[in-house]
């Protein structure tokens, strides 16, 4: 019996070792089927009045953005280790020591980047080089005045989005999105509120429809199809301040429109109105003759001026009647939050 009950636990624990052989070697092949684009940060210079800390809180920046988009960063003491090995390639300025180091770090492209400061205005640039040249694929600048380090990181994010989206990386990864706007305002993507700007998140692949509004300034809509920095300049509406989303944006211009409809109007009103008095009471009125009639008996004539008056406040009055009309029934509508407005390129070099 014992050797029965031997053999069959042998029997049983064949399969799962089996399956587990089979399982260690189809693991590395399966991830080798879904490899990951491997970059480099080589540097970050950064000018002005930045202190340390924030130096180092860019360059984090620079990293979170880059592996959002799927890569695989190499920086810090890595990257320094491989530029000072010798000979060491850490002026690198030329194609040919950009490719060197690449094929020490054993990476497909390589990040470079600068930040300027001055009086709180800064300006920022990124580089992007392949490996098998060495020289610059694509690169991106961007300015942000009076601008704090949070903001400037979001830029800088946002630069490397659109680097990113030069390279044609694979379909599946989402299109990373830095949304700014003048005044701070709320970002709504789809009817879904994410965040107050400055802001960064991912958008679907086809890309989204994005409203930006704040209190007291109208709503901006666009449909941003592609990676990047997107900005908005919110214009002041003369409406009530709005406090709960997009409003309608034809409020403020029917607004507009029945006040000057209601003044014309009533201007009309009171013009007709005085050329009757004029023809009423001052028309046949007897006044005195000039020299050359005298002995006779002379007459106000009031008919012209009343039939100005008159006529001038039939115009005006018809006139405010037709825009209280036009303002009513041409009270046009933005579209809801989720729908498609006006369409721009989330920037102008995509």
């Amino acid at each position: 019996m014992m050797t029965t009950r031997k053999m069959s636990n042998r029997s049983r624990l064949r399969p799962a070792l089996a399956l587990g052989v089979a399982l260690l070697l189809l693991v590395p092949r399966m991830a080798q089927t879904q490899p990951q684009r491997r970059v480099a940060l080589l540097r970050l210079s950064v000018a002005g009045k930045i202190p340390e800390v924030a130096r180092g809180a860019l360059s984090e920046r620079l990293v979170a953005g880059l592996a959002g988009l799927g890569f695989q960063v190499f920086a810090g003491s890595v990257v320094d280790r491989a530029i000072n090995k010798p000979p060491a390639l850490g002026a690198c300025r030329d194609p040919a020591c950009y490719r060197k180091l690449a094929n020490r770090l054993d990476t497909e492209y390589l990040v470079t980047g600068g930040v300027r400061e001055s009086e709180r205005n800064y300006e920022l640039s990124i580089e992007l080089r392949s490996r098998a040249g060495g020289e610059v694929l694509a690169q991106e600048s961007d300015r942000c005045e009076l601008c704090g380090i949070q903001e400037v990181g979001a830029k800088l994010e946002g630069l490397v989005s659109s680097l990113a989206a030069k390279i044609q990386m694979p379909a599946a990864v989402p299109l990373r999105v830095s949304v700014d706007s003048r005044p701070a305002g709320q970002v709504m993507v789809d009817g879904q509120v994410r965040g107050s700007t400055p802001v960064q998140f991912d958008l679907g692949s086809e890309g989204n429809d994005l409203v930006v509004w704040a209190p007291g300034h109208r709503p901006e809509y666009r449909r941003v199809t592609a990676a990047g920095a997107v900005s908005f300049d919110l214009v002041r509406d003369g409406s009530p301040a709005q406090t709960s989303g997009p409003a309608q944006s034809g409020d403020g211009d029917s607004a507009t429109l029945r006040k000057v409809g209601i003044a014309s109007l009533a201007s009309g009103v009171v013009l007709m109105a005085a050329g009757t008095l004029v023809l009423a009471f001052l028309n046949g009125q007897v006044v005195a003759c000039p020299p050359e009639q005298l002995g006779m008996t002379c007459h106000r004539d009031s008919h012209l001026p009343a039939g100005v008056l008159i006529g001038g406040g039939a115009v005006a009055a018809l006139g405010g009647g037709l825009v209280l009309i036009l303002g009513r029934d041409g009270d046009t509508r933005r579209p809801a939050a989720g729908a498609t407005a006006w369409v721009f390129s989330a920037r102008g070099s995509f």
